[in-house]
C-alpha cells in the first residue's frame, strides 16, 4: 500500500514555512503546494485521526504525485508536542491505496484522506493512538527533483472522554492487552477475537470500532480463528450502524477481501450484491455499488489468498 504523511503550526512550524516561503516565487511555479487540514479539531482519546491532504499542481505541465519523493516523506514528518517530543515516528494510511498514481491538470487540485497512527505509545505496538494534547505535524516534502514542496499545515487537540466512552476505552484497553508480551498466547488471542465481536455488539457506534475491527481482522488471518462468515457477519453488522462513518468504504473492501479467500471472486461480488438487496439504506447502497465497480476493475491489485 501507498504511503504518505504530514501537518504543523507554532514557532518551530512558523521559521520552518519562513524558509520556504522565501523560495516560493520560484518553487511553487515548478512544484506541488500542500495544504494539511485535520478533519475536526478535536478528536476524543484513542479516537484514529484523519488528515486531509490537498496537494495543488503549480507546475506548467500535467503532472502525477509519482513525482513525490516517498521515502522522504515517510523519514521526516513528525507529529508532536511538547509533552510528547521523544514521539516522532508516525505510520500512515493512505485512502485509495492507488492516490500516489493521481494525474494533476495544471493548476489542479486534489484532496486525499489519510488516517494516522502512533506506534508504540503505550509500550506495543498494536494498539496506537495520541495522549490528550494538542499536536503539531512539522512536513519537510521534497519532489524527485529535489524542489521543497511548500505546505500548509494546521494543528489537532486530542481531548479527555466522557461518562460512557470511559468504559468504551476501558474495555478496548483491555481487549488490546493480548498483545503484551506475557499475555501473547494462542487462547489468549482467541479470546481477545472473540471480545472484539461482543464490543461491536455491545457498542455498535463505537469511535473505537475501526481500530479494533481492523486490527484482529489481521489476527484472526495470523492465528487462523474465525476468519469466515461469522466475520462477515460482524462486518455486515459495522457497515448498517456506521454507514456515515470514514471506515465504512474500508470495511466493504474488508468483506469482499474475506468471501474471496473463502471462495472466489464472482462469490464475493454476488455476496455483496446480495447484502445490498437486504438494506435499506440508500447511501450504504451506493457506496456497495461504487466498491464492486472498484473491485471489478481492480480486482488484480487487492486480490490476496491468504493460505
Amino acid at each position: 500500500m501507498k504511503k504518505i504523511i504530514l501537518i504543523s503550526s507554532s514557532l518551530a512550524i512558523l521559521l520552518f514555512s519562513i524558509m520556504y516561503t522565501q523560495n516560493i516565487g520560484t518553487t511553487s511555479k515548478e512544484c506541488f503546494s500542500l495544504k494539511v487540514t485535520p478533519l475536526k479539531k478535536e478528536f476524543k482519546l484513542g479516537e484514529q485521526v484523519i488528515l486531509n491532504l490537498t496537494f495543488t499542481n503549480n507546475k506548467p505541465y500535467i503532472d502525477s504525485l509519482l513525482n513525490i519523493n516517498e521515502e522522504t516523506l515517510l523519514s521526516k514528518t513528525k507529529i508532536w508536542n511538547e509533552q510528547n517530543k521523544d514521539y516522532h515516528y508516525t505510520s500512515m494510511t493512505l485512502s485509495p491505496e492507488q492516490i500516489n498514481y493521481l494525474v494533476f491538470q495544471v493548476g489542479e487540485s486534489k484532496t486525499i484522506e489519510m488516517r494516522v497512527n502512533i506506534k508504540g505509545m503505550l509500550g506495543f505496538i498494536f494498539f496506537r493512538y495520541f495522549p490528550i494534547g494538542t499536536f503539531k505535524v512539522l512536513v519537510e516534502l521534497m519532489d524527485r527533483t529535489n524542489l521543497p514542496i511548500i505546505t500548509i499545515t494546521e494543528t489537532f487537540d486530542i481531548i479527555p472522554l466522557h461518562n460512557g466512552e470511559i468504559e468504551e476505552f476501558k474495555e478496548m484497553n483491555e481487549i488490546f492487552s493480548v498483545y503484551q508480551k506475557e499475555n501473547l498466547t494462542l487462547q489468549n488471542m482467541k479470546n481477545a477475537i472473540d471480545r472484539s465481536s461482543n464490543f461491536l455488539r455491545k457498542y455498535p457506534k463505537s469511535i473505537y470500532l475501526y481500530t479494533l475491527l481492523s486490527n484482529f481482522d489481521d489476527a484472526r488471518i495470523v492465528y487462523k480463528y474465525k476468519y469466515d462468515e461469522s466475520f462477515a457477519e460482524d462486518l455486515k453488522y459495522y457497515l448498517i450502524n456506521n454507514v456515515n462513518e470514514k471506515g465504512c468504504e474500508d470495511f466493504i473492501g474488508r468483506l469482499f477481501r474475506l468471501i474471496d479467500n473463502l471462495s472466489n471472486k464472482n462469490s464475493a461480488l454476488e455476496y455483496l450484491n446480495n447484502f445490498k438487496e437486504e438494506i435499506n439504506d440508500d447511501t450504504l447502497k451506493e457506496k456497495i455499488d461504487k466498491s464492486i465497480n472498484g473491485f471489478i476493475n481492480n480486482y488484480e491489485s487487492i486480490h490476496y489468498k491468504y493460505e
